[in-house]
């Protein structure tokens, strides 16, 4: 996979600028207040000797430059920020970036149209050819467009992207007559439904996603639709025979995606009013010119160095003994009942960019979720094995004085017990209640049958009673039919 493929343009992120040394922009997972920065071009060190010196002879020589982060204050980031976007600056807030960067020096094409852009460490001496020599000395001399410093930097931001697809009877039905039989036929009846309008895919996402991140999370998601339709439709032979149905499965992702930042510059306009003499010196002995390579891929060093994972959510409350926390090879723990945050430091060689977190239950039961590797990760409820239900009486309230639900969860896990619960409307005084399952699945992992009974609100005392009504959806609005 070459440098091309792999890097993905800042441009697309939310109000991305390039501003005097840095660059910034707002991710769309953290606060509207919230911008994120990053040093993107050193500055030459000029402070008693020359950043830059060049040794040259009558064959190669010898340069070597010293690059420092010069920083820009946060008060003048803010101030470019706040006058670009129209925000004030006392709410802003400034975030630092990890990134790797590697400097480079482009010389005319025309000294060698293969290999002109040469990779260069800070304050170590580098052989150049006599001709890119001679180039430097004339680029020092203030002669413009004879070298160019490049300065390339390389940075991960995560990206949320949740899908959703409504299914509904007329999918089995689509199914059914198509004749898919396992997973793959049935992803490709998907992907056709979609593409010819009889499917819906809602596509939501927190920073731009990838044609690569789309087409991974879209992936996922037809698996766990096609397993929903292949189970519907197992055994049935006449499509009469099929059920009422309703779902909406929903796959969620953050995937870290990664960027490059280029920035060139012409290298005359490093050194002017600095006399040539102090720059360029000359070898009474011919000095040996380097040979050069084809052009190496652009380097992707890591980028993120340490990751602290955090706990966003109440454990304790929920029968959660620990969090196994893994990078590569290494794991840590953060254990019941404080749950505290735990760091990992990128280990020597580690070349994995997922963290995976295990939440263990007081049975012993587990679940597993893989985050994208951040800075920071905050495990967030629904990523621990565990589901919110919603039930919301809004519609009803009008019409009945009460109501009762009587609720049942059904696992698709065989493992996992089935689960009852009884709610009254109003409750405390409102017509919304919240149902905590263990799901150890990234959505409802099942079904959930309820029924409902309501009291009019009228002088003679008459009920309604839905019948028997199943959803696998987490969101449940009454409705009286």
């Amino acid at each position: 996979m070459t440098g091309s493929e792999i890097f993905l343009s800042p441009d697309t992120l939310n109000y991305f600028f390039e501003y005097d040394r840095i660059f910034c922009f707002q991710s769309e997972l953290d606060d509207a207040n919230v911008f994120t920065y990053g040093y993107a071009f050193p500055v030459l060190r000029k402070i008693d000797v020359p950043a830059l010196h060049l040794l040259a002879s009558s064959q190669g020589g010898l340069t070597t430059f010293v690059n420092e982060v010069a920083p820009v204050s946060h008060t003048e980031i803010r101030a470019k920020i706040a006058e670009l976007y129209g925000l004030k600056p006392a709410n802003i807030k400034l975030q630092e970036i990890d990134r790797s960067e590697h400097q480079f020096l482009e010389f005319p094409k025309e000294i060698d149209p293969e290999q002109n852009i040469i990779p260069f460490e800070t304050g170590k001496a580098m052989s150049v050819t006599h001709a890119e020599s001679t180039s430097l000395a004339k680029a020092f001399d203030d002669k413009k467009k004879q070298v160019r410093m490049l300065s390339r930097n390389v940075f991960v931001v995560p990206c949320q992207v949740k899908l959703g697809l409504f299914l509904d009877t007329n999918t089995l039905r689509g199914a059914l007559e198509a004749g898919v039989k396992d997973e793959a036929e049935c992803i490709q009846y998907i992907e056709t439904s979609i593409a010819d309008g009889q499917l819906h895919l809602d596509v939501n996402h927190q920073n731009q996603p990838s044609a690569a991140t789309l087409a991974k999370a879209k992936e996922e998601l037809y698996k766990i639709a096609a397993q929903l339709i292949l189970n519907k439709i197992a055994g049935v032979v006449d499509p009469n025979q099929l059920p009422d149905y309703e779902a909406t499965p929903a796959y969620d992702t953050t995937i870290g995606q990664t960027y490059l930042l280029e920035i060139a510059k012409d290298l005359g306009d490093q050194f002017v009013g600095i006399p040539l003499s102090v720059l360029v010196s000359k070898s009474s002995v011919p000095l040996p010119e380097p040979s050069r390579d084809q052009p190496d891929p652009i380097p992707v060093d890591p980028v993120i160095k340490s990751c602290r994972v955090s706990i966003d959510f109440k454990a304790a409350d929920y029968g959660i003994t620990k969090f196994k926390v893994r990078w590569g090879h290494q794991e840590v723990e953060t254990k019941w009942p404080s749950f505290r945050p735990v760091e990992l430091q990128r280990g020597e060689g580690e070349t994995s960019e997922v963290i995976v977190v295990e939440t263990v239950f007081n049975d012993y039961k587990t679940n597993t979720t893989e985050f994208a590797l951040a800075k920071a990760i905050a495990v967030p409820f629904e990523k621990s094995g565990l589901c919110r239900v919603s039930f919301d009486g809004a519609a009803v309230k009008d019409t009945f004085k009460s109501v009762k639900i009587a609720a049942t969860y059904q696992p698709a896990d065989q493992d996992l017990r089935e689960e009852k619960e009884t709610i009254h409307f109003p409750n405390r005084g409102t017509w919304q209640y919240t149902w905590d399952l263990r799901t150890l699945a990234p959505d409802l992992g099942g079904e959930i049958s309820y029924r409902w009974e309501g009291v009019y609100d009228s002088r003679w005392k008459k009920n309604y009673k839905s019948g028997d009504l199943k959803t696998s959806e987490t969101s449940i609005l009454l409705q009286k039919k």
